[in-house]
């Protein structure tokens, strides 16, 4: 049966969006988290929240036919998009129809794959589509272990390649770390990886954004492969 490996990208909105007494608390939580890693601004932590950030890609893959679709912003109404190596580029000018042209193909899938999507991209997209006015055709976040999932799965694939939190990654929920394990093509080699991807959008490189998600979901799709092949009984 074929499942819907999916991968999103976030963005941090720009600090001036908020009013005072909202980046008064942002600022108050920043304080921490800027001096346990000053390398980092802000708005890189922005992404991190739904609250202060926003879906700017949402790659998925089929996991029999392997052909898949990366949906992603260009506010600059761009629609130079093509097919690369099984992956068609989309993109959309709000995040709503970006949301509603994921939700439009989930409906069609009744098992879908994340890595650590339970903790992170389910959540946010879920919250995001809430704020955009936008229901879900499909309820991602029923029983987080698959013996309580009933009409939908979801199988995060970090949650069995720790077999729940049994143990961890050394550096967490590290795909590029289960990716160097398995022998696999780390979506993180070369000069791109999550936390690039608030500049990355405030500096209007949307395609190459959405390239990167594109390596995720293929690196994904192999983690799966191999839990299904080796560890799923």
């Amino acid at each position: 049966m074929s499942a819907l490996i999916l991968d999103i990208e976030t963005a941090g909105f720009p600090a001036n969006k908020f009013d005072k007494a909202t980046t008064k608390l942002i600022q108050q939580k920043l304080l921490k988290e800027l001096a346990d890693d000053p390398d980092k601004n802000a708005e890189e932590f922005f992404g991190l929240s739904p609250y202060t950030g926003q879906i700017v890609a949402i790659g998925t893959v089929d996991s029999e036919s392997k052909r898949g679709a990366v949906y992603y912003l260009d506010p600059t109404g761009n629609t130079d998009d093509k097919e690369q190596e099984g992956v068609v580029f989309r993109s959309f000018i709000t995040e709503a129809e970006l949301l509603a042209k994921f939700w439009d193909l989930a409906d069609k899938y009744d098992t879908f794959v994340t890595f650590n999507g339970r903790t992170f991209d389910l959540p946010f997209l879920n919250i995001r589509s809430a704020i955009n006015k936008i229901k879900p055709s499909k309820d991602l976040m029923q029983g987080r272990y698959l013996y309580q999932q009933r009409g939908v799965t979801h199988i995060d694939v970090y949650d069995q390649l720790t077999y729940y939190g049994g143990f961890r990654f050394t550096t967490g929920g590290s795909l590029h770390m289960a990716c160097q394990a398995f022998g696999i093509s780390t979506p993180k080699e070369g000069d791109v990886d999550g936390s690039k991807v608030t500049p990355m959008f405030e500096a209007g490189r949307y395609r190459e954004i959405a390239e990167y998600n594109a390596r995720d979901i293929r690196a994904t799709k192999e983690l799966y492969s191999f839990w299904r092949n080796y560890l799923a009984l």
